[in-house]
């Protein structure tokens, strides 16, 4: 595994992350 690779599994990852957390209402 490449480091550039590591790199976007963490952006997508991240990215994941937010979408499902605006995606659930979260007071």
């Amino acid at each position: 595994m490449l480091h550039r690779d590591f790199g976007l599994e963490v952006f997508l990852f991240k990215l994941y992350i937010m979408r499902s957390c605006s995606a659930v209402p979260n007071g």
